[in-house]
């Protein structure tokens, strides 16, 4: 029997991985360490541990402005060789933020509303931590009269960038170590049509 199917409605989540990880890493951790002394910790999705305020790349702080350049150049390339033509470039981000995750500290499932991709940027990963950032089925119905979600567990590792849709439900498993993680989250805002698009839909 010969048979074909279709793919509806698949959901992409982008990764890559920065070649100079380690050292930029180190400069990130020390940027982060020297900003957090200056303000208390907000309270988002995280369950304990620490969360910056959601302005990070607006603070002149040259290790942060590379990061976040770094995003948009990797968003950018998404646009152009991925299926959003019709769009035109990101110039900036909405927000940007830093979250330290100490023992027991997790993030519960949530979803950034309002940011057509949201992502994070891996700095450090315990080595005997839950490395996973866990999605959870969007398609709510397939979770009926379940005892838990259907999910994904998306295993992740230091110098690593995530880009996902700001809908997609994700968690962060509880650490279990005694070392910190340390996770940089990000919202990027949709981009506009391109000129040659507005017309097209003007007609």
């Amino acid at each position: 029997m010969i048979y074909d199917f279709d793919e509806i409605f698949p959901v992409k989540v982008y990764n890559f991985l920065f070649k100079d990880r380690k050292k930029f890493n180190s400069e990130l951790i020390k940027a982060i360490n020297k900003h957090k002394t200056k303000e208390d910790s907000i309270k988002k999705s995280n369950k304990g541990g620490y969360h910056s305020l959601l302005d990070i790349n607006m603070k002149s702080i040259d290790v942060f402005d590379e990061l976040n350049n770094r995003i948009i150049d990797v968003v950018n390339g998404i646009i152009i060789k991925d299926d959003y033509k019709h769009l035109d470039k990101i110039e900036e981000l909405s927000s940007m933020w830093f979250i330290i995750n100490k023992k027991n500290d997790y993030n519960s499932t949530h979803m950034h509303p309002g940011s057509w991709f949201s992502g994070a940027y891996y700095i450090k990963v315990p080595e005997n931590d839950s490395k996973y950032l866990v999605f959870e089925d969007p398609l709510q119905i397939r979770n009926y009269n379940q005892d838990t979600p259907n999910s994904f567990m998306k295993e992740v590792m230091e110098g690593m960038l995530l880009i996902f849709p700001g809908w997609f439900n994700h968690a962060v498993p509880k650490n279990n170590t005694d070392e910190e993680r340390i996770v940089i989250s990000f919202n990027i805002p949709k981009p506009n049509l391109l000129s040659s698009h507005k017309e097209l839909l003007d007609q």
